[in-house]
């Protein structure tokens, strides 16, 4: 176990994802209060487009890395996804 935790925190102090975690839940929040309080959209519905939409974002800024000099990586996109797949997990499931 303590192998896993500590495989898991490298991970996490790779590159960047922090933020990447962080902009993924912020990003969600922004859809969510578009979606409920403007589109009056159904809170399953706007939390599985709310994760679509996150993941169009993730994607596009690992391209723009990419189109600087980096790499695409998708433990980037990935880390961005964590917030928004548990919230999505945790609707559909009530």
């Amino acid at each position: 176990m303590k192998r896993f935790v500590k495989a898991v925190f490298g991970w996490m102090k790779e590159s960047n994802r922090p933020k990447h975690i962080g902009a993924g839940a912020v990003i969600l929040f922004a859809w969510f209060v578009f979606c409920i309080f403007l589109l009056k959209m159904s809170v399953r519905d706007s939390s599985v487009t709310g994760l679509l939409s996150v993941i169009i974002c993730m994607c596009s800024c690992e391209f723009k890395d990419r189109e600087y000099g980096g790499r695409w990586d998708w433990l980037d996109i990935a880390a961005g996804c964590i917030v928004p797949f548990v919230v999505v997990l945790i609707v559909l499931l009530t």
